[in-house]
């Protein structure tokens, strides 16, 4: 069955439509509920945008499951002066060594027009990489991509309108990067490749985002639903990937309990449409990833092979339907490692539970770190997901997880989060400073 036959023609030919959609609502809803339908909507709880002075300089410890571990030291700074500007810089060594850097949340227009800039160096990375696609693959079937020199920068551009309750992003950004070595799932050297062989590649986002709730960073009551068109620009540059885009829609509904606590649902899907395929031809494909790598010299020549053919089993199936966003990790299906399901369509459901414990307004200076402690939050939570190559899929078949987590919100705008989930293969520790579900807190 040929790609073509997989597109959903109405998708695909009102992306571009759908997109200009989201500028007019966003422009046509702000004005009007700026009036007196703006009472039919959850009063906001307070100022939508931070001016309080904050900074975490801190040295520590990572662990992300599918990703590794490492030490890290990062330095941010949050409302520069009593501003809404943020600025950040980090290093990390161990599996991620990298270093990067940003300027963000800088109102050019004061709470409509906000401009963000990021960027930095990749040194080696050492990804797990899940060998197929789909929900029926081996968990232990896995190889460490281990990543060479490379680079990455991204710049936003954001339109708020109505205290945020109607926003519009656009995302450029583009990397560079490359293969330096492949290892089996025990760190043993399978393939030795040319680090010259670089993929580079452009995507660029535009997200439309309605915002019915009381409060955006951590709300209660209310719904919040986005639509993302996520696009490949150019497929990369080294000729390798398809030129693609990925319709994520995501909707998030927010029930009150009792006087401070919270039930949330969300329900999230990701479709991928490939407009230009990639390179198919395996011999081509080995060429341009691993240039002339000789797995004949090295100590296990066959699974040097095995890694390569399983390595381009997955890129044909991407170049060919596209691959959508993945699950695993601290944004959904919290139970799994990050990216440990992928395929060309993806469908989540979940329900968390958010205790508040407190409700204060605290403040903290311990030199080294410095905000205000707002809220601290128990959570409990299940989720369901689906991945599959072919939309009459999708639902056939999911995995699940279910866990607990505790949260400190501060009054920054930052939520510090570590997750405990267990699914069917296991169980996994997540940490982010968000909400999950792609929640946006800043």
């Amino acid at each position: 069955m040929d790609m073509i036959s997989q597109v959903d023609p109405i998708r695909s030919k009102g992306a571009g439509a759908l997109v200009g959609l989201c500028i007019g609502l966003c422009v046509s809803l702000s004005g009007i509920f700026s009036n007196e339908a703006s009472a039919l909507l959850p009063e906001r709880r307070g100022a939508q945008s931070s001016t309080e002075t904050s900074w975490y300089f801190l040295p520590a410890t990572y662990s992300i499951p599918g990703i590794g571990s490492g030490f890290i030291l990062a330095g941010l700074y949050n409302n520069i002066g009593g501003s809404h500007s943020d600025a950040l810089i980090a290093a990390t060594t161990g599996d991620i060594n990298v270093t990067f850097g940003g300027l963000i949340d800088n109102h050019l227009i004061t709470d409509t027009l906000v401009v963000d800039f990021a960027g930095g160096a990749i040194h080696q990375m050492v990804a797990t990489a899940y060998n197929g696609r789909g929900l029926d693959t081996d968990p232990k079937d896995f190889s460490l991509l281990v990543s060479g020199e490379g680079r990455m920068n991204a710049a936003q551009v954001n339109l708020r309108f109505d205290q945020r309750r109607y926003q519009l992003n656009v995302v450029m950004g583009g990397s560079t990067a490359s293969i330096a070595a492949i290892k089996d799932s025990e760190g043993n050297l399978l393939v030795n490749a040319d680090q010259s062989k670089k993929v580079q590649g452009q995507i660029r986002t535009t997200n439309g985002i309605i915002d019915w709730t009381d409060d955006w960073q951590d709300p209660r009551i209310g719904i919040r639903g986005s639509y993302t068109k996520a696009q490949t620009i150019g497929a990369d540059q080294s000729g390798v990937g398809p030129e693609q885009y990925t319709l994520d829609t995501n909707l998030s509904a927010f029930i009150p309990i009792g006087n401070s606590s919270t039930w949330v649902f969300n329900q999230y899907r990701s479709d991928a449409v490939v407009t230009k395929p990639g390179i198919s031809d395996r011999a081509v494909l080995q060429q341009l990833i691993f240039g002339g790598a000789d797995c004949s010299v090295l100590p296990d020549p066959v699974g040097c092979q095995s890694a390569i053919d399983k390595t381009l089993d997955d890129t044909v199936a991407a170049n060919t339907l596209g691959t959508s966003s993945s699950l695993g990790g601290p944004g959904r299906l919290r139970g799994f490692p990050l990216a440990r399901f992928k395929a060309a369509h993806t469908l989540f459901y979940g329900t968390e539970f958010r205790w508040n414990l407190t409700e204060e307004n605290t403040p903290f200076n311990l030199w080294l770190i410095k905000d205000v402690r707002t809220r601290l939050q128990l959570a409990f939570f299940y989720e369901r997901g689906s991945v599959a190559e072919y939309k009459k899929d999708l639902s056939k078949e999911f995995r699940s997880s279910t866990g607990a987590g505790f949260r400190v919100v501060t009054g920054s705008g930052m939520v510090w989060r570590i997750d405990v989930a267990r699914g069917e293969e296991g169980s996994a520790v997540q940490s982010l400073i968000s909400y999950p579900w792609g929640e946006p807190t800043f």
